[in-house]
C-alpha cells in the first residue's frame, strides 16, 4: 500500500493568485515487474503499477479533486548491497485521470481530464526468504499542466503532483 500526498496547484484562483492545496490518503497498489541481472551486483528492473483506488488531492469547501485510474511504467536500476538487500532508483511514466466535482465545479458538471507526467524515486528491497521480500520506496510524480473549467466559462490551468511512500510485501517467482 501507498501513503499518497497529493497536491493540486490552481493558477488564477482569484485575480492572478494561485493556490497549492493538498491531501493525504492511503492507496492500495498493484505492482508487477521483471528484473534482468546485469552483473553480480547490478540488475535492471522494469514493470508497471496500478492504483486500486483514487487519491483525493483536493478537499476544500468549494472544490474537490482526485487522481484516479493512475498507472505507471517504470525502469528500476538496482544495486545489491548484500545477498538479501538491494537499493534502487526508479524512473517512471505516469498516466491518470484528474477529476473535479462539487462546489463551483458542479455548476458545469465537473471535469475529467487525462493527465500524464514523470516520476522519480528511490527505495530499498530486503528478502525475508528466497521468494518473499519487503520493499520501501518514495516516489515524486509531477503531471503536466492541464486547463480545466472550474466554474463559468473560464479555463484555468491546474497542475497535479503526487508524493508516495510505498511499503510492499512481494513474491518473486524463480
Amino acid at each position: 500500500s501507498s501513503v499518497v500526498d497529493g497536491n493540486l496547484k490552481i493558477a488564477d484562483l482569484n485575480q492572478g493568485q494561485s493556490a497549492n492545496l493538498g491531501r493525504t490518503k492511503i492507496v492500495g497498489t498493484l505492482d508487477a515487474g521483471y528484473s534482468l541481472s546485469l552483473s553480480d551486483k547490478w540488475a535492471l528492473g522494469m514493470g508497471g503499477t496500478y492504483d486500486l483506488s483514487s487519491a483525493r488531492i483536493l478537499d476544500v469547501v468549494l472544490l474537490n479533486g482526485k487522481v484516479k485510474n493512475h498507472t505507471s511504467l517504470y525502469v528500476q536500476p538496482t544495486y545489491l548491497f548484500t545477498t538479501n538487500t538491494a537499493g534502487f532508483a526508479k524512473l517512471a511514466y505516469h498516466k491518470a485521470v484528474l477529476a473535479g466535482e462539487g462546489g463551483l465545479i458542479s455548476q458545469n458538471g465537473g471535469f475529467s481530464e487525462s493527465i500524464h507526467g514523470t516520476g522519480i524515486g528511490f527505495g530499498v528491497k530486503s528478502y525475508i526468504n528466497s521468494d518473499v521480500f519487503v520493499q520501501f520506496e518514495m516516489i515524486s510524480t509531477k503531471f503536466k499542466t492541464k486547463s480545466v473549467v472550474l466554474g463559468g466559462d473560464t479555463s484555468t490551468p491546474v497542475k497535479a503532483s503526487l508524493t508516495s511512500m510505498n511499503v510492499s510485501l512481494g513474491y518473486q517467482f524463480n
